[in-house]
């Protein structure tokens, strides 16, 4: 991607984000060519067996019926990595406008998303160490973070949380800070999911970022430091988080 006249377009998009080759490389990010074939083309070549690489996800059957296209065109890829730290799927976000922005790999018998938390093979061993996992809403969210070596950041696939991803929190840690975007839909994925953690036996705090942006916007524009000491360590109860939003509810 980064030394291909093809990704150069995904190039600038990460740079705009603040994404260093560092960050791109630890995180193995890359990009899908706004192209039918080239996955196709590059599995053949290496005597892949298609039939097998739809059965992972990676590609889908032509509308017509004979052959196979790539399943993620024209999107910056994301891998899912496993506890083990090996790939299981992919998330695709779209360069520009279209739906959906986020494209995951269909379930698959490696992947269940259900079971799975982005980034939990790196974070593992700081949430143990902290007692404290920070959930965030996306996958840039939790790189812009790590970046600025906050490094107990995982994420769900997508703002639903499951009983599952629940427990395998708590089998590591004791708390949990849910740190999703300012807006609207942010902030009720926020008091949809914490009952989910509370009920795994989890201490839950809901951080408070301002309206209008999300994780990484607050990163990019006030620095790592005050995202640590005004969004992380001044989250706040689930009890006041209700309140708050109750306020809001009243008022607005």
């Amino acid at each position: 991607m980064k030394n291909t006249e093809h990704g150069k377009s995904a190039m600038e998009y990460l740079r705009s984000r603040g994404f260093g080759d560092k960050l791109i490389d630890q995180f193995q990010i890359g990009f899908a060519p706004n192209r039918w074939d080239t996955l196709v083309q590059f599995l053949e070549k290496r005597n892949y067996p298609l039939e097998e690489m739809e059965k992972g996800g990676l590609l889908s059957p032509r509308n017509e019926g004979q052959g196979y296209v790539d399943r993620f065109r024209d999107r910056i890829m994301f891998p899912i990595n496993g506890r083990s730290g090996k790939p299981i799927a992919f998330a695709g976000r779209i360069l520009g406008d279209g739906q959906p922005k986020y494209l995951n790999s269909p379930e698959t018998r490696l992947f269940n998303k259900s079971r799975v938390l982005y980034n939990l093979h790196h974070a593992k061993n700081a949430i143990r160490k902290q007692r404290q996992a920070i959930l965030f809403e996306g996958y840039g969210d939790v790189i812009s973070a790590w970046d600025q070596d906050i490094q107990n950041g995982v994420a769900a696939m997508g703002t639903a949380l499951t009983e599952n991803q629940a427990l395998m929190l708590k089998g590591m840690c004791d708390e949990v800070i849910i740190c999703y975007d300012g807006d609207k839909a942010g902030q009720a994925a926020a008091l949809k999911n914490f009952p989910i953690l509370e009920e795994a036996g989890l201490q839950v705090k809901v951080a408070l970022i301002p309206e209008g942006l999300d994780p990484d916007d607050f990163i990019r524009k006030h620095g790592g430091d005050r995202f640590r000491n005004q969004i992380v360590d001044g989250a706040v109860t689930t009890t006041k988080f209700k309140l708050i939003n109750l306020k809001k509810a009243i008022y607005c």
